[in-house]
C-alpha cells in the first residue's frame, strides 16, 4: 500500500504551460501525473517525493473534523523526501523526513513548508491513497483553489454588471402609449 509518487505543485513557476498544451495542462491539474509536466527551459520544479498512506493512517487522517486539518494529517504521513525546495537563505536544496515511521511534527512543518505546499501536496497524497494503487489518481483541488476560482468569477460577473449598467441602452426608449381616458 506503499507505493511511491511525485508531485510538482500546480503552482510551481518551473511548469510550462504554453509548451504542455491546453490538455496536458487538463490533465496534469486534474490528476497531478507527473509525466504530462513539461519543465521551463533554465527551471527546476520542487519535486515532492511522497508516498500512498497505510490503512491506520488513513484512519488517522479521515478522524479530523475539517479538509485543511486532513491535508496537513496526509502531509505530514505521506512525504518522504522533496528535491529543490527553496531555502531560508535563497539557494535551493533537498529535504529528507527525518523518521518515516513517524509523522512529521509542527515545528517541521513549520520550519520546512508553506501552507499552499501542505495543503496542495497534502489533497495529492489524500486522494491517492484513499483511491489506493491500480485506480485512476485523483488530485482534489484544495478550497483555497475553489475559492480563489470562485472568487475571480464573481468579481468578473459585478465587472460585467456594472459596466453594462452603466452603458446607456442601445435603443432608445419610447414614450409608453397615452392611456384613453373613460368618463
Amino acid at each position: 500500500m506503499s507505493s511511491g509518487f511525485k508531485i510538482i505543485c500546480r503552482f510551481d513557476e518551473a511548469l510550462d504551460a504554453e509548451a504542455m498544451g491546453p490538455e496536458a495542462v487538463r490533465t496534469f491539474r486534474e490528476t497531478g501525473d507527473f509525466g504530462s509536466a513539461k519543465i521551463r527551459e533554465g527551471h527546476e520544479p520542487v519535486v515532492f517525493h511522497c508516498r500512498r498512506l497505510k490503512v491506520s493512517e488513513m484512519q488517522s487522517v479521515t478522524s479530523h473534523t475539517t479538509e485543511v486539518e486532513a491535508r496537513t494529517a496526509a502531509f505530514a504521513r505521506g512525504l518522504m523526501s522533496v528535491d529543490g525546495r527553496y531555502a531560508d537563505g535563497g539557494g535551493r536544496q533537498s529535504w529528507t523526513r527525518p523518521d518515516p515511521s513517524r509523522p512529521i511534527t509542527s515545528n517541521e512543518l513549520d520550519a520546512c513548508f508553506d501552507f499552499a505546499e501542505v495543503q496542495e501536496v497534502g489533497a495529492a497524497i489524500y486522494g491517492r491513497s484513499l483511491l489506493g494503487k491500480g485506480r485512476p489518481v485523483a488530485w482534489p483541488l484544495p478550497d483555497t483553489s475553489r475559492d480563489a476560482v470562485g472568487a475571480l468569477v464573481s468579481r468578473l460577473v459585478g465587472q460585467t454588471l456594472a459596466k453594462a449598467a452603466m452603458s446607456p441602452p442601445s435603443k432608445p426608449e419610447a414614450d409608453p402609449p397615452a392611456q384613453p381616458e373613460h368618463d
